[in-house]
């Protein structure tokens, strides 16, 4: 896990190092770094680069309306368009040496997206060899400081006031958390019980009791548990189910609660269920949080495949083609363009496609994609209707790419023994366990390259898995057999 950072805006090297030293003293665990303005648009060029980001501090000179010289609005017009574009979560403050009461400069930022607006002079002065803090600056002020933007930045967000969320977080204290044991571990990590009690307090989940359980971490680091709400101590009084998922970087779970709203916008064919999204997504003390509707009783495909057959899967997997796919009609691609946009992956350095041409233009059977299909985000309901969840990773492409994913997490999680060179030919299929599904793919599949191309998407996710960390060596060690390398 990366180290949590505060980022400055600043071109003032000398204040900078002040300033940190200053955070050291009162012992601030977050490693400060600075940039200037002039470099800032080229090191900040997507949401990935602010990843490991916990805060922004963006100094801006303001001067009175008599000083025109001295005022600089960068951090205005530059720097935090793009914060709040790439990385709205991340609470963002501006810092003044010369705030005053000049009534262009106040209209000016009170009318802005920053989270807070701080005088330097609240923190200290620094000057040529001279270090004047504030005395009334301490780590508890920080403290404050960061726990005021952090919940003005959610109040941004959710709508919710910020006195609110105070008296949430002060109520958060009479939460009695029940967990699993699976839950334990994760709770350590993310620095006990508390930082959880606060963010489903903050999401304005209500109850005395809240049970956390069936922990499953991700491959992208992102835990999700089933949350259970419980009005009073006393049984019978459950309230309904979410699916919570947290973790870090803010960011993966930010892109999956936006994705989830612009799939409801969407719609999707009621064959399918797309579960309420909790409309208070948060980010609290470096993780995002956020929340399904979780139908009682529901289990993941995964789950249901560990006791039942691929033909009893084959009819839910039947409903959620029909709903996804129900739009698709051909387009052409470049094969090795489609490796760069789904699975990053440059051909000409991987030894699996050395036999193919990926070069040529290939039709393909296009649509809406769910773009993760694997068996954790396939949720089985109790009624026997599919659900799906995460739609992060959701666009229009070959629909091979979600069958391939689907394929290959089935035949490592649930029949890895089936594992052999057959499994990247669509016609190979019909010698593994998943002829059944193959069978129920088919009719979705209408264009002339399809076949080929599901043989580039298999290669490419058996090298994707071949990463993951929950992935059985043995299965490894037979995926690099079939792909011969």
């Amino acid at each position: 896990m990366k180290t949590e950072k505060i980022l400055l805006i600043e071109d003032n090297r000398e204040w900078t190092r002040g300033f940190k030293r200053i955070l050291d003293i009162i012992g601030e665990p977050r490693e400060l770094i600075r940039q200037d303005y002039s470099g800032f648009k080229e090191q900040f060029q997507s949401a990935q680069d602010f990843d490991d980001i916990s805060f922004c501090l963006v100094d801006l000179e303001l001067g009175p309306a008599s000083r025109p010289d001295i005022n600089d609005y960068l951090g205005l017009e530059v720097v935090l368009p793009i914060i709040r574009n790439l990385a709205p979560w991340i609470p963002t403050a501006c810092l003044s040496r010369h705030i005053t009461g000049d009534a262009n400069i106040v209209g000016r930022l009170s009318v802005s997206d920053f989270d807070g607006i701080y005088p330097k002079e609240t923190i200290a002065q620094v000057e040529v060899d001279i270090l004047r803090t504030s005395p009334t600056f301490n780590y508890e002020k920080w403290n404050g400081i960061l726990e005021n933007l952090t919940l003005r930045r959610n109040s941004s967000v959710t709508g919710l006031p910020v006195h609110f969320m105070k008296q949430k977080l002060k109520a958060a204290q009479e939460i009695r958390l029940v967990k699993g044991k699976s839950i334990e571990t994760e709770l350590a990590k993310m620095g006990g019980d508390e930082i959880l009690k606060e963010a489903l307090a903050l999401m304005n989940f209500g109850g005395k009791k809240i049970a956390v359980d069936e922990i499953e971490l991700g491959f992208s680091g992102i835990c999700t548990c089933k949350v259970s709400i419980f009005e009073k101590e006393a049984p019978g009084l459950e309230r309904p189910c979410w699916l919570l998922k947290w973790g870090r970087p803010i960011r993966k779970v930010a892109e999956e609660a936006r994705a989830h709203r612009r799939i409801l916008r969407q719609g999707l064919d009621r064959e399918i269920i797309v579960p309420q999204y909790h409309q208070h997504s948060i980010s609290w003390r470096g993780f995002g949080f956020m929340a399904y509707w979780f139908e009682r009783d529901s289990i993941t495909a995964l789950k249901l495949l560990e006791t039942e057959d691929l033909r009893k899967f084959s009819k839910h997997f039947e409903k959620l083609a029909k709903s996804l796919y129900a739009l698709a009609e051909g387009s052409p691609i470049s094969a090795a363009e489609e490796l760069k946009r789904w699975w990053g992956i440059n051909a000409e350095k991987e030894n699996c496609f050395s036999k193919m041409d990926l070069n040529k233009t290939l039709e393909v059977t296009y649509s809406m994609l769910h773009g993760d299909f694997h068996l954790r985000n396939i949720l089985i309901t109790k009624a026997e209707r599919p659900t799906l969840i995460d739609f992060a990773k959701s666009d229009v492409g070959p629909v091979v790419v979600d069958l391939a994913k689907l394929f290959m997490d089935i035949l490592l999680f649930i029949r890895p023994e089936s594992i052999s060179r057959e499994i990247f030919t669509w016609n190979g299929l019909d010698k593994t366990p998943l002829a059944t599904l193959k069978e129920k793919a088919a009719p979705f599949l209408s264009s002339s390259n399809d076949d080929y191309f599901f043989e580039v998407a298999m290669r490419a996710y058996a090298l994707k898995y071949l990463g993951y960390r929950d992935i059985e060596e043995s299965a490894k060690t037979a995926l690099k057999m079939a792909l011969e390398i």
